[in-house]
């Protein structure tokens, strides 16, 4: 164990009176090593007991919450996009297509991916989906130890994550293991991810070797989420604030800049193509008291309190660091505008916080209650100036580590003093050490048991009370998968059917009505999995990564018209509710080909529509029940006119002064869109000079008659579209959705068409679009490859200047080598 030289030198007279010192000393942390390595190792098993081998190792389908739809997206990633070694790409799978994993975080894919390499795909997402729980609190525990904190101390800290991820007062906002089965499994990871980074830095931040690394990770953070890479960065700015020394200041420059560089694949892009992105209006929590301190979390915000306290007198960088993040998470949790972040994303920081700090002020407390009593005169008597004492204390009683930064005497008479000082705090801590190391020992196995007995059910004559957490259930719920549910068997008829419609009316998309009975599936979300289970011959209308497709908010209003309890999850739409006909024309103009209902009012509705024909039947699993998905019959419906390449019949316009942002675009698609008495006049937002340019918002019924034109040969793949007409210069509809990827061959445009659909001009017979690079692409690309090989190069280059100076070292001390060898070099 390494103990501070300076240290050492200044404990000479303590050494000359008692030889045995230095053996305790490091005998003491050796001790205290393996009790934080025991405890960290005992937090892994704790979680190992939750997320029983049982779940985790059988190949289910994974249900729950967003993530039981997030199981197909990782499948669809990894077998159409990362198989072509691109970090990105598009998927057919939802909202008539959108961009996959360019404004969400790619980086969990590539870990399922990589997984599923060794084991079956079902276990490698599972896996993935727990990683980041447990990686927590290794990385806590290393980063604890990195900021110069003790051994028991930071095993306190590593505990304390646990208690963390077991929280239950947030369930959706991310780091806690209720989040991470409810979707926010990036989250997870990332944080995880965080924390290594900076552990990595902050060990030695004036090496070169780290800084690269913490950088690297850094990526790698920013890759599986960008808040935990924001509160990574946000530390890192703290330390350079308050540590004031170039080795942090230099680390820290070159470990962000090393994040930004290599992560530049992912960020041009999503920079330069954001305006395509959905604000989904979400509403700010304003219940501020019962957020920030819930009944559950009161008792640790006492104990925070303590450990924020003690953390500034005794000077541990690491409560008064988890102090500020605290502060200023509550803080922008309350004054937050909604535009900016939503408030909710504050929670996890602020939760963390408390749960550190309180780990702090328990460590505290059961060290210094055996240290106070009796000791005050023997600790503070004339053993030296007050600021000797906080520092020396904390660092002998094992809560910071040996090479602590403390003061220096500026005096002999302040040196003796504080050699009086090291001599008396060093002889109660021989006295105490094994009474505090069982306060410790008994201390954590309590914590153990307050997280642990909210997880199992004790029997009736236990005077404990036990089994009040959901966390136990909602994992069995997810890892047992799709297969256990009491639903299954009607999920997978209808699955079924829908499999054998797409191989006898051919392969499309389906808008399903939805109502949240359907978690009896697995999850509300089941149905967005059609592409999974059919091999991507149906797709969903319905999906998650809401802010990704432009496409959303018009599949929100047909949602409301088509479903009798919609979400209606977008704010600010004008939902006009339950309308057949009306969400029908929508379909069309989508070029959704299936409609599947099972509420008795809207097959009837849809029954008696002539643009759908009923094509399929699936039979309610529960006739006998009154509620719920499983006591009605699903019809399926085929729309016709909802071709997806089909030629206009009249020339489109171009809404002038129009820009791609959500802001500009969506009031005047909004308004085309409701008002299908104007579909036959296309809405561009670019065209060809000879298109008429109108405004916005102007009404146009009519517009020059185009020749009529036959489009044959339809194919529309995942990223690639392609089809023949009989004459050239018409314009063609494709109901794809609009991003700047798509490029045409044959064609002039694509141009952006209300609602998001494109617009292709022939200028031959045969017209290609494939989903490809933009400059942004390409140069996203280039800057995170040229990182790459730059610090490949800088690394290669240290190793033969390490090499050359360890060469002349040996040549010194060997005067003996001959001048050939001088010369050969190393």
């Amino acid at each position: 164990m390494r103990v501070d030289t300076e240290l050492q030198s200044s404990l000479g007279e303590i050494e000359d009176q008692e030889p045995e010192f230095n053996s305790r000393w490091y005998r003491g942390w050796e001790m205290d090593r393996v009790l934080a390595y025991s405890v960290v190792g005992a937090a892994l098993v704790f979680l190992l007991w939750q997320f029983h081998p049982s779940l985790i190792f059988s190949n289910t389908t994974t249900a729950g919450g967003d993530t039981g739809a997030h199981f197909s997206v990782a499948y669809f990633y990894i077998h159409n996009i990362l198989d072509h070694f691109r970090l990105t790409g598009w998927s057919s799978s939802w909202y008539d297509g959108y961009p996959l994993y360019v404004f969400y975080f790619p980086l969990p894919g590539v870990i399922t991916g990589f997984l599923g390499l060794f084991v079956p795909y079902g276990v490698a997402f599972k896996l993935t989906t727990v990683v980041g729980s447990f990686a927590l609190p290794v990385a806590i525990y290393y980063f604890a130890r990195s900021l110069k904190m003790g051994y028991l101390l930071s095993a306190v800290a590593a505990v304390m994550s646990v208690a963390y991820l077991f929280d239950r007062t947030y369930t959706i906002d991310g780091g806690n293991i209720a989040s991470t089965l409810a979707g926010e499994y990036s989250f997870s990871i990332s944080l995880a991810l965080a924390f290594f980074a900076l552990a990595v830095l902050l060990g030695d931040p004036a090496k070169f070797r780290r800084r690269i690394l913490a950088g690297a990770l850094l990526a790698a953070t920013l890759l599986a989420h960008i808040l935990p890479a924001a509160f990574a960065v946000a530390v890192l700015v703290f330390l350079v604030v308050t540590r004031r020394n170039r080795a942090t200041v230099m680390g820290s420059t070159i470990a962000v800049s090393v994040m930004v560089l290599l992560s530049a694949i992912w960020e041009v892009p999503l920079i330069s193509t954001y305006a395509y992105s959905t604000s989904m209006g979400w509403s700010r929590i304003s219940t501020y008291v019962d957020s920030l301190a819930p009944s559950s979390l009161r008792i640790y915000l006492v104990l925070a309190a303590i450990g924020f306290v003690a953390s500034i007198v005794m000077k541990i960088e690491f409560g008064s660091l988890f102090g500020i993040v605290g502060l200023t998470s509550a803080i922008a949790f309350i004054v937050f505008p909604l535009k900016a972040v939503y408030n909710g994303r504050m929670l996890p920081f602020y939760v963390l916080s408390v749960y550190m700090l309180a780990g702090i002020g328990i460590f505290v407390i059961i060290q210094a209650i055996p240290a106070l009593v009796g000791s005050t005169r023997l600790l503070f008597e004339g053993l030296g100036p007050p600021e000797f004492h906080a520092d020396y204390i904390a660092e002998l009683l094992g809560w910071q580590r040996g090479d602590a930064i403390v003061p220096q005497p500026k005096s002999d008479m302040e040196a003796k003093s504080l050699t009086r000082l090291r001599t008396g705090v060093e002889t109660l801590r021989q006295r105490l050490v094994r009474r505090q190391r069982v306060a410790f020992v008994a201390a954590t196995v309590a914590m153990f048991a307050i997280v642990g007995v909210p997880l199992v059910t004790l029997p009736s004559w236990s005077p404990i009370r036990g089994g009040t957490s959901f966390v136990p259930s909602w994992l069995r719920w997810n890892y047992t998968g799709y297969e256990a549910k009491v639903g299954f068997p009607a999920y997978r008829a209808l699955i079924v059917e829908m499999k054998q419609v797409g191989s006898q009316y051919g392969c499309g998309r389906a808008m399903w009505e939805y109502n949240s009975n359907q978690n009896d599936y697995g999850t509300p979300m089941a149905l967005m999995l059609l592409p999974y289970w059919t091999n991507n011959c149906i797709g969903s209308m319905e999906g998650l990564f809401f802010e990704s497709s432009a496409t959303t908010p018009y599949h929100f209003l047909n949602q409301s018209e088509l479903s009798a309890g919609p979400s209606q999850a977008m704010a600010g739409l004008p939902y006009a509710g339950e309308n057949v006909p009306l969400g029908i024309k929508h379909l069309q103009l989508l070029g959704v080909r299936y409609y599947m209902a099972f509420t008795p009012a809207l097959k009837a509705a849809a029954s008696a529509d002539q643009n759908l024909s009923l094509i399929g039947t699936v039979g309610a699993q529960s006739p006998s029940s009154t509620v719920g998905v499983l006591a009605e019959s699903w019809n399926i419906y085929l729309v016709h006119s909802s071709a997806e390449v089909v030629p206009l019949t009249r020339q489109p316009v171009v809404m002038a002064g129009l820009a791609p942002a959500q802001t500009t675009w969506l009031g005047p698609a909004l308004k085309y869109y409701q008002t299908p008495a104007e579909y036959a006049v296309a809405r561009l937002m670019s065209g060809p000079p000879a298109y008429r340019r109108v405004a916005p918002q102007q009404n146009v019924l009519s517009s020059v008659r185009e020749p009529k034109v036959t489009v044959t040969n339809a194919v529309v793949g995942n990223s690639a579209i392609s089809f023949d007409v009989s004459r050239v210069g018409v314009p063609i509809l494709v109901k794809v959705s609009y991003f700047p990827n798509w490029h045409a061959s044959g064609a002039t445009g694509p141009y952006r068409a209300a609602p998001n659909l494109m617009v292709v001009v022939p200028t031959s017979k045969h017209v290609e679009l494939r989903y490809g690079r933009t400059t942004a692409d390409w140069l996203g690309i280039a800057i995170s490859a040229a990182t790459v090989l730059f610090l490949g190069a800088l690394f290669f280059k240290r190793r033969i200047g390490s090499a050359r100076r360890a060469h002349s070292v040996e040549i010194v001390l060997n005067p003996g080598a001959d001048e050939s060898e001088i010369a050969a070099g190393p």
